[in-house]
């Protein structure tokens, strides 16, 4: 037995060491593989990262956002782990928002592009959907975002028409009268005389748009699930906006409306567009209007409309307006009343009064 025991442990020490060779043999492949991987993606990442726009939007965005995220999700697997109770919930989740509000402005304005429009929309509109600390924070972003320069401006006007800046206008102001997250707009004179404005898109936007959309979708998911229908309500209704020749047929048909119906010049005046070359993807001239907007003539009746239903401002009725359709659409919709009889001929009121008095104002 004991020779029978000296044979095998030759044998046993010789089957470890293949084992072992074994193993080393496969942990070494494995390791080169992996090498060789990690190696591979971080190439091809980089040359996406090179060659395309969109995948640096998106990793700017994520690397940007994903503590956001993290931060949101922890403290509701942390409710959940230690069951608060649904006070303590909403209490932690306030704070959160309160606390990232300046935090999220600061990444809109450092993103740029389409978060800056969807921020002034959302600053304007989001009255009842979204948290009044962003509302707040993101006012100050109505205010418009710094300009492009004039020789990019130019640049991209000759690009996109085909023809020197000085073969269409005898003067172009250098400083634009608005810029905003997607487009500005320049005061110019073409050759005619005739003075009008430039809106001139950036020819990047189009570019980065799809990404923009996928990651604001996915992060809605995460943080407002429940808003996630009027992201995508956002996205088909800026993915019009992109081009300029289809904002002209809209304008077109618009103005010829309204003065089919007696409306326009008398009641209200759209502008004409001057000069078809003026009218491409990226590059819109409009004829330049002198009076007051339709955007301040709104907001003067929005505040008699007010003052008429007993309010503050019409910034509070906006506000009343939005929480009311939040709790209308919750409760099932057409099941509920959302405004009372007085509260709804109010602005009709309103609206016949103004009416009648414009001629005796036109008059005047």
């Amino acid at each position: 037995s004991e020779s029978i025991s000296a044979c095998r442990l030759p044998v046993a020490t010789t089957a470890a060491r293949i084992l072992g060779w074994k193993r080393n043999i496969y942990t070494y492949m494995w390791r080169r593989f992996a090498t060789r991987g990690a190696f591979a993606t971080a190439g091809v990442a980089g040359a996406a990262y090179a060659v395309s726009p969109g995948f640096r939007r998106s990793v700017c965005f994520w690397s940007t956002v994903a503590p956001f995220v993290g931060e949101y999700q922890s403290i509701r697997l942390r409710a959940r782990w230690e069951r608060w109770e649904p006070s303590e919930l909403e209490a932690a989740q306030q704070h959160f928002h309160h606390r990232s509000a300046l935090r999220a402005v600061d990444v809109i304005l450092r993103l740029g592009g389409i978060y800056i429009k969807i921020g002034q929309f959302a600053s304007t509109m989001g009255a009842g959907v979204l948290e009044d600390a962003y509302i707040q924070a993101l006012r100050p972003l109505q205010d418009g975002v710094p300009p492009r320069s004039l020789t990019e401006v130019s640049r991209i006007i000759e690009a996109d028409i085909g023809v020197p800046m000085g073969e269409l206008f005898s003067s172009f102001d250098p400083e634009p009268v608005g810029a905003a997250s997607i487009a500005q707009a320049h005061r110019a004179t073409l050759l005619d005389g005739r003075e009008v404005i430039v809106k001139v898109q950036y020819p990047e936007v189009p570019t980065l748009y799809e990404a923009d959309f996928d990651n604001l979708e996915i992060v809605t998911r995460f943080l407002f699930p429940e808003n996630l229908p009027l992201i995508e309500g956002l996205r088909k209704r800026h993915q019009a906006e992109l081009d300029f020749r289809q904002e002209a047929r809209n304008l077109a048909e618009v103005r010829a409306n309204l003065s089919a119906r007696g409306f326009e010049p008398s009641l209200v005046r759209l502008p004409s567009l001057p000069d078809e070359r003026l009218c491409s993807r990226h590059v819109l001239a409009m004829e330049l209007l002198h009076g007051t907007s339709l955007a301040a003539a709104i907001d003067l009746e929005a505040a008699d409309i007010a003052a008429a239903l007993g309010l503050e401002s019409a910034d509070a009725m906006r506000k009343q307006l939005m929480r009311r359709m939040g709790e209308h659409f919750e409760r099932g919709g057409g099941a509920t009343r959302l405004l009372s009889l007085a509260e709804a001929a109010a602005p009709l009121v309103r609206l016949v009064a103004a009416t009648l008095r414009l001629p005796r104002s036109a008059a005047a």
